[in-house]
């Protein structure tokens, strides 16, 4: 179905530049990226990924989507807890109509922290909800 890759894309687009414009979070944020930037200055915040999936209740069709951020920092990722509750509290603040679809709100499902060769910190934030088109 493609209007499940279309509510990705949305969401994934409205969430970047709602953590691009935010100032407290542009004090810590060095860069944000939508995509992959291996040579990108840190900290930073990267969309991973994507993922959808069609479903559908009583005659509507829809998605259920979870998109993946990742957070960098050098170090011992101090600042990983800050950026964290930035990214969080934009999530959680993102408008339920985006680009002509409806969402229930972007839900924190699973974070996970690592390192990568070189010893940066490394957050993993995965996030979902299911949306459907808008009705005019």
């Amino acid at each position: 179905m493609s209007a499940e890759r279309t509510l990705a894309d949305a969401l994934s687009t409205a969430l970047v530049a709602a953590l691009g414009v935010d100032a407290p979070l542009g004090q810590v944020v060095a860069r944000i990226d939508d995509g992959d930037a291996p040579h990108a200055h840190v900290p930073r915040i990267q969309m991973a990924e994507c993922a959808s999936q069609f479903w559908g209740a009583k005659g509507r069709e829809g998605a259920a989507v979870r998109l993946t951020l990742l957070l960098h920092d050098r170090g011992d990722g101090a600042r990983l807890s800050a950026m964290a509750a930035g990214v969080g509290r934009i999530a959680a603040a993102l408008p339920r109509a985006v680009h002509g679809w409806e969402h229930l709100g972007l839900t924190l499902s699973a974070t996970r922290r690592s390192r990568d060769k070189a010893g940066n910190a490394r957050l993993q934030m995965d996030f979902v909800t299911k949306g459907w088109p808008e009705i005019s």
